[in-house]
């Protein structure tokens, strides 16, 4: 992967396997308003011991642990690790619960951020009206209750400044984040169309972030103006 300009990591669920993943993005170069250009998502899946392939089959084979029980889930390993090479060779065959058993999973994916964005449009990465500039992290939350996170960033265009909302999707042919030969991967992303109308209408926002405002178990998305008006334009999850 080429050394790109990055600022912040998080380290998000992404599958829902139960491992820490990675998740950053990088750009070739940030201009002095904090427009990146260039721009990607990376997402580094945790390569951990994998679980067993039926209930009966034993976790241990001539001293060696080879497999995990999904009761076993939270068993340390200490061969776990995180490959950034961007090669087919770095994927992982193991048995995955929440897709086929024993499959090809990616260990690395990475896409570029102006397939979710506008045309014309590229990431906010820093908030400049402050000095030295705050960095603008990915923001995560699972906006539609469906066990995999969502996350949301901002769109640069010209002087607007634009919050979006990215859901997490199951990979397809055509799918953002997946193969895009055969559709295949862990998850895909697609941007949220429907309930997004107050977002979208943001036109100076300088942070977005998840919350959950009335304790209900669903989020809020809500970005910050420069005048820190923000309340009045929240997007409340339950309505997407």
């Amino acid at each position: 992967m080429p050394l790109f300009y990055s600022l912040h990591c998080n380290s998000p669920v992404i599958d829902r396997d139960g491992t820490i993943d990675m998740m950053f993005t990088t750009c070739k170069s940030v201009d002095s308003e904090g427009i990146g250009s260039d721009c990607f998502i990376n997402i580094i899946y945790n390569q951990q011991l994998g679980l067993c392939s039926s209930s009966t089959e034993s976790e241990v084979k001539n001293d060696v642990r080879v497999c995990r029980q999904p009761n076993n889930l939270c068993t340390p390993d200490d061969h776990f690790k995180f490959d950034l090479q961007d090669s087919p060779d770095n994927d992982v065959c193991e048995l995955d619960p929440l897709y086929d058993p024993l499959m090809l999973l990616q260990a690395f994916s990475h896409f570029a951020i102006s397939s979710l964005l506008p045309e014309n449009s590229s990431l906010l990465v820093t908030d400049t009206t402050y000095d030295p500039p705050i960095p603008l992290s990915i923001r995560l939350g699972d906006a539609n209750l469906d066990g995999f996170l969502d996350f949301l960033v901002i769109s640069a265009s010209g002087d607007d400044r634009t919050p979006y909302l990215v859901y997490s999707t199951p990979c397809a042919p055509g799918v953002v984040g997946c193969n895009p030969s055969d559709g295949s991967g862990r998850r895909g992303w697609r941007v949220a169309d429907i309930g997004t109308i107050s977002l979208k209408n943001v036109k100076d926002a300088r942070g977005v972030t998840f919350l959950d405002m009335d304790e209900d178990v669903s989020y809020f998305s809500r970005p910050f103006f420069p005048d820190f008006n923000w309340g009045a334009n929240a997007l409340q999850s339950r309505g997407l």
